[in-house]
């Protein structure tokens, strides 16, 4: 596939996120042997994940900065934001909104994606989600 191929499908991944069309995508983008940061994800869970997002965080966004690609590989900058009701990962929040800001690489084969990896700035949005302290308020108590 070309270049520009590839990154077609890499935009559409995140199109079908922003529309909340996440788990249809699973069974039209992505191998059923999908690796997230090399482990297996099946289809199924994938579902599951996109599921629980267009529920839980019903305003989450990635916004595409910038997209590279060479090979098989598309590497995508990110920003992403979002307002979970209850819960972001294992933590309890506070009802206020998060903006953060990541990287997304990704391998194509025969047009779907088979590997992806991911990395964004988990410890800053659990700050602004009230999850963790930020440095200021750890050297704010006595």
């Amino acid at each position: 596939m070309t270049y520009e191929a590839n990154k077609a499908i890499a935009r559409a991944f995140f199109a079908a996120v922003n529309n909340h069309r996440g788990p249809a995508m699973v069974d039209r983008l992505l191998s059923p042997g999908f690796t997230l940061n090399g482990y297996p994800m099946p289809p199924s869970e994938l579902k599951d994940l996109f599921t629980w997002a267009e529920a839980d965080v019903p305003d989450w966004h990635f916004t595409v900065e910038d997209m590279i690609a060479e090979d098989d590989k598309v590497a995508v900058r990110l920003s992403v934001s979002g307002t979970p009701r209850e819960r972001w990962r294992l933590y309890k929040t506070n009802g206020q909104s998060f903006k953060s800001k990541g990287f997304f690489v990704v391998r194509i084969v025969d047009g779907v994606i088979v590997e992806g990896w991911d990395q964004f700035h988990e410890l800053w949005e659990l700050q602004q989600l009230g999850a963790l302290p930020t440095p200021e308020q750890l050297e704010a108590q006595p």
